[in-house]
């Protein structure tokens, strides 16, 4: 009986360790302040080894990298797009395309003007990570920027 009762245990720790999810990005913010009312909202990703995520730009084969902000009724201007690092190119066996990842660490810069009397804004980002061997779904993740 207690073979029985550990069999289970360790077959019932097997699936827990198994439906774990894999992150293998690590997303942070910082604010650059320009200007009184100007800032650059950075989202830095930190990618774990063996693992990239995708350009802004790829348009065939991975899902590409994007971020949307809470303008908050208009209180927040984005000034031109969000500019990212120069990154890999590479012609991808996988998607079958020339595509730009990166590896490691990044950056996403935003460019905003705002209203007085903001104190943070509110954005997301969503990528899909993969390594030479599986890409995992497409993640969303809440950032937020705290304005000094």
């Amino acid at each position: 009986m207690k073979k029985l009762a550990l069999l289970i245990v360790i077959l019932f720790m097997g699936l827990l360790a198994y439906g774990q999810n894999i992150n293998p990005v690590k997303w942070s913010t910082e604010v650059i302040k320009v200007s009184d009312n100007q800032y650059q909202l950075v989202s830095i990703a930190t990618i774990e080894d063996g693992w990239h995520i995708y350009s802004q730009k790829a348009t065939d084969g991975p899902i590409p990298t994007s971020f949307a902000y809470n303008t908050q009724n208009g209180a927040v201007i984005l000034v031109e797009e969000t500019t990212e690092e120069d990154g890999h190119i590479v012609d991808d066996p996988f998607f079958g395309v020339k595509i730009k990842f990166f590896e490691k660490s990044t950056k996403f810069i935003q460019q905003v003007e705002t209203s007085s009397g903001i104190s943070s804004i509110n954005g997301t980002v969503e990528f899909m990570v993969c390594n030479d061997a599986q890409c995992l779904p497409p993640t969303q993740i809440e950032l937020t920027f705290t304005l000094e």
